[in-house]
């Protein structure tokens, strides 16, 4: 082994070079989607963290380029307000955008951040500054995190202790949604399965053009009207009655007529919403 032996006394002269410092310029970079215009940062240094960083700023909508040591960033085309799981899990300090793109957009979507393992490194102090915001006066808050269900959970609960108001997680499956609800979520969505049942709905049945459930017995229809309903009023038909449907608007070339009278006549060239029981759809359905 080598030892060095270090004696003072002689004046050190010259001049070197300063590294830009990583725990600088992150926040800074994240802080640059605030401005709304170009943002220019030099002796920047070249490490992996600084990498990942310009590539959360692209998916957020941001220009963000590399020459040198000198970074650009043009936040004026940002236009998401969320930072999808694979990239929050890549850096440790990927939670420094929650504040800014919350003061950006009023709403903030990111999971729990991931990279090293070095020792804890809690995201209070992050949550300490939602709270000087006020996330309780906040009319909603969304947990838009489905992939994670762990940090979905746990910043359900947070969200909750901190004051908000009402929260609605997100789950991907009826467990998830249980444990979701008993830890303070006042409400669960399932998008991409709410999506499927609305697709298969539509690609079932080849006249529905569109679908949303109001309930487990009721939705309302996107569809074209008979055809011999054509040229005959609601009134004539007695929609109500006959086919136990009630129509709330008429689609045509793209305009909606909300709420048509009994005087409306079918042309043939429009669709109706209609709100209909299950089996009561399915009946009219088989007659289009």
């Amino acid at each position: 082994m080598s030892i060095w032996h270090i004696y003072g006394g002689n004046r050190l002269t010259g001049s070197t070079q300063v590294q830009g410092a990583k725990n600088a310029v992150l926040p800074i970079m994240a802080a640059s989607v605030l401005a709304g215009s170009e943002t220019v940062l030099h002796n920047v240094p070249d490490l992996k963290d600084v990498t990942i960083t310009l590539r959360i700023l692209r998916h957020l909508g941001c220009t963000a380029e590399r020459d040198g040591d000198t970074v650009r960033i043009d936040s004026r085309g940002m236009n998401r307000d969320f930072i999808p799981h694979d990239l929050m899990r890549e850096l440790r300090s990927s939670v420094i955008f929650l504040g800014a793109i919350l003061t950006r957009f009023g709403t903030a979507s990111l999971s729990m951040p991931g990279g090293c393992e070095l020792g804890p490194r809690p995201v209070n102090l992050h949550l300490d500054a939602l709270r000087a915001l006020g996330v309780k006066n906040f009319d909603l808050c969304f947990v838009c995190i489905g992939s994670d269900f762990a940090s979905s959970l746990l910043i359900t609960s947070m969200l909750k202790d901190m004051g908000a108001a009402r929260v609605v997680a997100k789950a991907s499956q009826d467990i998830h949604a249980k444990l979701l609800l008993r830890n303070g979520a006042d409400d669960v969505v399932y998008p991409e399965r709410d999506s499927a049942e609305r697709m298969a709905t539509r690609l079932s049945a080849q006249n529905v053009f569109d679908y949303i459930e109001l309930t487990d017995e009721y939705s309302i229809y996107e569809i074209a009207p008979l055809e011999n309903w054509v040229g005959h009023s609601i009134r004539e038909i007695d929609v109500r009655n006959k086919y136990h449907i009630n129509i709330l608007g008429v689609k045509e070339s793209g305009v909606l007529k909300p709420l048509p009278g009994g005087d409306y006549r079918f042309t043939g060239n429009e669709h109706l919403l209609a709100m209909a029981a299950r089996e009561d759809a399915k009946k009219l359905l088989r007659r289009i």
